[in-house]
């Protein structure tokens, strides 16, 4: 079922090894009472996780990588759009490697502070207050290099 919807085998892996631990989880916590129900709630639980899936998947912005090597890539067109790719590379550089990491994990996998925070062995409030923190260096920086 997950690889029919998603129409992507690394998804549908992932969703089904998903399923089957919030499958488990719920079995020790007594959630799932009739065994006879339990095909059909493993299967709301694979269509539910699709569904964040492809939710998550139409919000995020889409971006080729958004890395500092790639922010060094040949130039796509006009001048203007390889100054900026310039100066957010250079903000990039200058975010310290934890809150670079945390940039890149919200912005280009999509990663939500919760599993930034157990990806970094930090809290989620820490996750979102360095994002935000970061954010508002690259805007200064890219303000500040900008300027003639």
């Amino acid at each position: 079922m997950a690889l029919s919807r998603s129409r992507d085998r690394d998804v549908a892996q992932d969703v089904s090894q998903e399923a089957l631990l919030a499958l488990l989880v719920a079995v020790r916590n007594n959630t799932v009472r009739d065994a006879d129900h339990l095909a059909g709630f493993l299967h709301g639980i694979v269509r539910n996780l699709l569904n964040n899936h492809h939710r998550r998947r139409a919000t995020q912005p889409s971006f080729e990588s958004l890395d500092v090597d790639s922010l060094q890539a040949a130039p796509r067109g006009d001048q203007d759009e390889t100054e900026r790719r310039e100066l957010v590379r250079r903000g990039l550089e200058r975010l310290a490697a934890a809150d670079r990491q945390i940039l890149l994990l919200t912005l280009v996998e999509g990663c939500t502070p919760g599993e930034i925070a157990g990806r970094l062995g930090l809290k989620p409030d820490v996750v979102r207050a360095r994002k935000s923190r970061a954010l508002k260096r690259i805007i200064d920086q890219v303000d500040r290099l900008s300027r003639p």
